[in-house]
């Protein structure tokens, strides 16, 4: 699934120097204590010059000697930072999540924190935590919240397997957003996928390809969201309108636009873009390949290349099969000679699955050609075999009657 690492951005002296600042306004309790404000504001001093252990140090003392509700809660968000700072993430969520227990920040910095320890928590892993934290924030800040914002608990609500609310949240974050995000749009994607919601997903990429067009990877999976609909011809014409494009190159991809346009009757198309593929060498020009090229050409009815096609099949197998359907391509077009060539040729080769087949269309060959005898030596060893025998005793039995009408 595509997802989104949240990406954590801290300006901790700020936002300590505005706990620091605060309004006086504040109810009495609400004002930091002089020694408190002034051990604080040397605290931030180490942290502005990096010395974030000193500075953690000198806040955990503090803290020691720090009763007023309102400096501790101070104290421990400071203390938060300075730990956020020293790689101690861990010991950073504990200072944080005291000091919003201590419910005495002012709202602003309260919702900062609460904030912050929602990030901290998606980028440790712990995406439950990390989900409530976020939602306490939206709670009072959504008329605020920017797209990132709302990416960042889709991104977690995808973690947590809340879909639903992903979809949300992350089509929210596109809407905000003043230029189309594609890592928003894939994770839109990876959402509505998982949700096995194939109508949005099928939307989500059709906007994409309208923006990215020549991204290949949005074609082909709009293609299997409409084939895993049962809208074939649908995902035919999206592959068609990509290849056309130029946007299919890999063999994989080429070979599933012409399954699809054999799976919804349109041979020709298929035959021609694996005949191309095989001589700009995308496709491999293999046995499997041109078997499935002649069976391609044969069912758009164009002989001749099918005919060429098996031709190249027998090269390939050593095996007289391909010969056998050339015979049979032949029979339709009326070349009785082409016939009797190939099946001479098939028999030659072996390796048939019914070699009564081949003398089956010798003998029907022959008797096209009124060369009676040699029908009925063709259908002789054609009755050897238990798939061919009747058939080729109905015709044993034609060839009689015929020499009894022509005699």
């Amino acid at each position: 699934m595509a997802t989104l690492k949240p990406v954590i951005g801290m300006a901790s002296a700020c936002l300590v120097a505005a706990a620091i600042t605060a309004t006086p306004a504040m109810a009495a309790e609400q004002e930091l204590s002089r020694s408190t404000y002034k051990q604080l504001s040397d605290a931030r001093d180490l942290m502005q010059a990096k010395e974030y252990d000193k500075a953690v140090l000198k806040l955990e003392s503090l803290l020691a000697d720090t009763e007023k509700r309102y400096d501790r809660a101070i104290v421990l968000q400071t203390q938060g930072y300075a730990l956020l700072e020293s790689g101690e993430q861990a010991s950073a969520i504990n200072a944080f999540e005291q000091s919003l227990a201590l419910k005495a920040l002012p709202a602003e910095a309260a919702q900062q924190v609460q904030h912050t320890v929602g990030q901290l928590y998606a980028a440790d892993g712990q995406y439950a935590k990390a989900a409530k934290a976020l939602e306490a924030w939206f709670d009072g800040n959504a008329g605020q919240a920017k797209a990132t914002d709302y990416a960042l608990l889709a991104n977690v609500y995808a973690q947590t397997r809340s879909f639903t609310k992903g979809i949300a949240a992350i089509s929210r974050a596109i809407r905000l957003e003043s230029q189309p995000n594609k890592q928003y749009y894939d994770l839109l994607l990876a959402l509505t996928f998982e949700a096995e919601r194939y109508d949005q997903a099928a939307r989500a990429l059709e906007d994409m390809i309208g923006i990215w067009p020549d991204e290949t990877g949005y074609w082909t999976q709009l293609a299997n969201v409409y084939l895993n609909d049962n809208k074939a011809s649908k995902a035919h014409t999206v592959m068609k309108l990509a290849y056309e494009k130029g946007l299919l190159t890999t063999e994989s991809d080429l070979k599933n636009l012409v399954q699809l346009a054999m799976s919804v009757d349109l041979p020709f198309h298929a035959a021609r873009v694996l005949q191309d593929g095989m001589q700009n060498g995308r496709i491999a020009s293999n046995n499997e390949h041109w078997e499935l090229l002649a069976v391609a050409w044969a069912r758009a009815k164009e002989t001749d290349q099918a005919i060429d096609a098996y031709g190249k099949v027998a090269q390939l197998s050593g095996s007289g099969e391909a010969h056998l359907r050339q015979a049979e391509l032949y029979m339709q077009n009326d070349e009785w000679q082409k016939v009797i060539t190939a099946t001479d040729q098939a028999l030659k080769l072996g390796k048939l699955k019914s070699p009564g087949r081949a003398h089956l269309l010798r003998g029907m060959a022959y008797t096209q050609m009124r060369e009676y005898p040699q029908g009925l030596d063709a259908f002789g060893e054609a009755r050897r075999y238990d798939d061919t025998a009747s058939t080729a005793t109905r015709w044993v039995q034609y060839i009689r009657q015929r020499q009894q009408v022509e005699s």
